[in-house]
């Protein structure tokens, strides 16, 4: 199911009868637990595991999952197996669960083909650490915060690297290509400004860095399933407690 939270909000600690796992769509959180704490933003996945307490913080620019509650013998595993608070935010786990995601939001009813993608995620996943973040991608996501567009090559001369080197070296650290880095944060922005006014759509699209309203529809579509219009009525439903 898609699962969205309100700007700001936060959920005290509590735990679940049966494992979660969450994959990110938009937006930012800070994941508690009791043997730590995580931001969650871009290509990431968190697993509630048995029992596990844990809280969670919403950023500025709300959140959107995709979430499964599962028996863990639908993926012919046991609770003893998925009792653990886990989360993984980079590396290849990162870019695997953008391809679960997919098939979640695309699978259309084929429930063996969503089963068998689940149970493979998590055999990756539970198997390997969250892996480490290079020190230079803290210089590259504040480059990315900027409202301004920049391409690869500006990123690049700014770090003193070839922009081929940039690329691929980003896409195995994040999980995605800086790209659709760029199209995401749009996207986050332009749901920003749709949520707080009655904009016309051509502003929204060029205040959040869009070239035009097209654009910005064929973005909305790709990371999110749907219009803006469509996402501005959830958004909004979610902000006024009514959805």
């Amino acid at each position: 199911m898609r699962v969205l939270d309100a700007a700001n909000s936060q959920t005290d600690q509590h735990a679940h009868d049966w494992p979660i796992l969450s994959l990110h769509v938009v937006g930012t959180c800070r994941k508690i637990a009791e043997d730590g704490e995580e931001a969650i933003a871009g290509p990431s996945a968190v697993l509630h595991g048995v029992g596990a307490p844990h809280a969670h913080i919403v950023g500025p620019t709300g959140l959107e999952q995709l979430e499964i509650q599962f028996d863990p013998a639908w993926v012919g595993m046991t609770k003893s197996e998925l009792q653990s608070m886990r989360w993984w935010t980079s590396g290849c786990v990162a870019k695997a669960s953008m391809t679960l995601s997919r098939i979640w939001r695309d699978g259309s009813g084929d429930e063996a083909a969503i089963t068998g993608a689940t149970r493979r995620f998590l055999d990756l996943a539970l198997a390997r650490r969250d892996d480490a973040r290079p020190r230079w991608l803290q210089q590259v996501d504040r480059l990315l915060e900027d409202a301004d567009p920049i391409t690869v090559r500006e990123i690049a001369q700014r770090l003193g690297v070839h922009s081929v080197w940039l690329a691929r070296a980003y896409r195995a650290a994040v999980g995605e290509g800086i790209h659709e880095t760029l199209r995401r944060k749009r996207v986050e922005r332009a749901l920003v400004l749709l949520r707080q006014a009655d904009s016309p759509a051509a502003q929204v699209a060029a205040h959040a860095g869009f070239y035009d309203q097209s654009h910005m529809i064929r973005c909305f579509r790709a990371v999110l399933g749907r219009t803006p219009r469509e996402a501005q009525r959830q958004q909004r439903a979610v902000a006024t407690g009514h959805a």
